[in-house]
């Protein structure tokens, strides 16, 4: 096992040690109601969304390859785990926690299983047309299960998209004139917030917001807030196996798999141009972070763009930066979550839907077929098979045309 850590502390000093601890704070900062909300998109308690920001991030900084990547909850898992595991429990079950910790472990299995094997190079060529339908029509199911709280309203959000928006409709008649009224006020002043370049926008609005339902007891008119979160450390214990449920928990912790991978190393390549990052590492890292997430509840995690975009402005130099951020998130754990239980779930909605709304690339799924094909099955058929009934076509696309080449070739001759 390397650890690429040890290169990147070779010369630090106390300057590097500022930027480093600076850059986590503002990562941090992000983070808290990122992590929340995510977590309450992936059907789990928010506490398990701060519980995955840090021992995850504390062991990806050992072993991880990228020293600017933030690894974390995000909203493309989230989405993923709450559609995928509808069908064996609902989020109120009491069983629920314990298939999410089981999906982590297996997340992670096969990500380390796949490291061994060196399949981290292979993993890369998936069509590049099929992960961006892919992203488009994930991004569009994760708004639409936001607007639950933004209207107050329920709605079968565990069926694929257009089912989903149809029952969705439905059921507007039920909207909950306060709570859309004060959804609408966020979204225009988060709006606001952005336009005029305020830092952390994001933080603003939930402070902001909570203070508005604490002063105010908002909840009396309909205003759902986040309650008590659990102080202190998490419990420790051991996933447990789910035998019974494996024909859809293999299925579904091999594409979380696959899509936590391809979504971190693209990220990582992306940011640090000119930087060997070395795929079979980061999918040994991302592996053991799952791995350990699973022993503390926590959702699958992966790398985060937004957050790893404010590591990098912030002028982080290695990947102690991550640490600061998981120090940072373990003290707001230990001492300052009673502010947290005021949180709107409106608010970590309107979070949810501006972080996804930057993943979709409208002109994309006009232009490619592939895109189009896989973003239009995965909105009519759910994510998962949508993605597969891409791949199938891209691969036999791509077969045929090798097939004509090869026969024209003949033909020449």
């Amino acid at each position: 096992m390397e650890f690429p850590i040890q290169s990147q502390l070779k010369g630090y000093n106390l300057i590097t040690m500022k930027q480093d601890s600076y850059a986590g704070l503002m990562v941090a900062f992000l983070l808290v109601p990122q992590a929340i909300a995510y977590a309450m998109l992936a059907g789990v308690p928010a506490v398990h969304g701060l519980y995955a920001s840090i021992l995850p991030m504390l062991v990806y900084s050992l072993v991880g390859s990228s020293p600017l990547l933030s690894v974390g909850p995000v909203a493309v898992i989230s989405i993923m785990v709450f559609t995928g595991l509808a069908s064996i429990a609902s989020p109120n079950a009491g069983i629920y926690l314990s298939v999410v910790a089981s999906l982590s472990l297996m997340v992670g299995m096969l990500q380390i299983l796949f490291s061994v094997l060196r399949f981290g190079i292979l993993l890369q060529f998936v069509p590049s047309s099929v992960l961006r339908g892919f992203m488009n029509a994930l991004a569009l199911t994760i708004i639409l299960n936001q607007l639950e709280p933004l209207f107050g309203i329920s709605f079968q959000k565990e069926m694929p998209f257009v089912p989903a928006l149809m029952d969705f409709l439905h059921q507007l008649s039920m909207v909950q004139l306060p709570v859309l009224l004060f959804s609408s006020a966020l979204f225009l002043f988060y709006i606001l917030l952005r336009v005029k370049g305020v830092p952390s926008p994001a933080l603003v609005i939930v402070v902001i917001s909570g203070c508005f339902v604490y002063l105010f007891q908002l909840e009396e008119i309909g205003i759902q807030k986040v309650g008590t979160i659990q102080a202190g450390l998490p419990t420790w214990d051991i996933p447990e196996l789910f035998i019974n449920e494996w024909k859809t928990l293999f299925p579904l912790a091999l594409f979380i798999a696959l899509i936590s991978f391809l979504e971190s190393y693209t990220m990582a390549t992306q940011m640090e141009k000119g930087t060997h990052i070395d795929p079979n590492q980061e999918l040994f890292a991302l592996g053991l972070a799952n791995f350990s997430g699973s022993f503390v509840q926590a959702v699958p995690v992966a790398g985060a763009f937004s957050r790893s975009a404010v590591n990098k402005d912030a002028n982080a130099k290695t990947i102690i930066s991550s640490v600061f951020t998981a120090c940072f998130v373990f003290l707001l754990l230990l001492f300052f979550t009673t502010p947290l239980a005021y949180l709107p779930h409106a608010v970590l909605a309107i979070i949810i839907i501006f972080a996804a709304y930057k993943l979709i690339r409208w002109t994309v799924i006009i232009t490619d077929l592939i895109v189009t094909i896989t973003f239009i099955s995965s909105l009519l058929f759910g994510l998962k098979t949508g993605f597969f009934i891409g791949t199938g076509i891209s691969v036999l696309g791509g077969l045929m045309k090798k097939l004509h080449q090869s026969e024209i070739h003949r033909d020449n001759k």
